[in-house]
């Protein structure tokens, strides 16, 4: 029976759903509302429009908010970070065991990608806004991204799509609780890291 129980939790709602099994056991399942459960493929879709709009609030900014500039970009690469690795964690394996030649290309093409995002991301940063330099770098970074961004939409999520629905919503809660560690662990260390000689 649906919605026997509700409840909050981190505040976002979230309803218990008991159902008998062909045993007669019950078992819980969570359905999460709001961002906490979600097919892979959304969560991801959602990554690449937050990063697109904090690109776009960088362009934004004028090169006089050199200070503002610098941090906008490091939020920018900690989320590209971030992104980069639950996709390289759970999301490409996941894909390349659909057993299609094109998806294992896909997904090569794809790590490749983040390599080149991943050095341009350190290229970007080691300037420390220092213009015009900084400006080119993050552009050059922003075009990546859109790059990637647009071929993953394209063609490995189509390739997702043949996992089924309930393997995508099992990799989208996966994918949000590595992404949420992951935030916790990042916070505060890459800028550290970075200003160490």
């Amino acid at each position: 029976m649906i919605g026997e129980g509700v409840a909050d939790w981190a505040g976002r709602s979230l309803i218990l759903d008991r159902a008998g099994g062909q045993s007669g056991r019950n078992f819980a399942s969570i359905i999460f509302r709001g961002d906490l459960l979600m097919k892979a493929i959304d969560l991801l879709k959602k990554d690449h429009d937050t990063v697109k709009k904090m690109f776009a609030a960088f362009e934004k900014m004028g090169s006089h908010a050199q200070k503002d500039r610098l941090a906008q970009a490091e939020e920018i690469c900690e989320e590209l970070r971030i992104h980069a690795a639950i996709e390289e964690e759970i999301f490409y394996p996941a894909v390349k065991s659909v057993r299609d030649k094109e998806a294992k290309f896909d997904v090569e093409e794809a790590l490749e990608e983040h390599k080149q995002m991943k050095s341009a991301m350190e290229d970007a940063l080691k300037d420390e806004g220092q213009e015009p330099a900084f400006a080119a770098k993050m552009k050059v970074l922003k075009e990546n991204v859109e790059h990637h961004a647009g071929e993953e939409e394209k063609e490995i999520f189509k390739v997702a799509r043949k996992l089924g629905d309930d393997r995508l919503e099992e990799l989208g809660q996966q994918l949000q609780e590595r992404k949420e560690a992951l935030q916790a662990e990042d916070s505060g260390n890459h800028r550290q890291a970075r200003k160490k000689p």
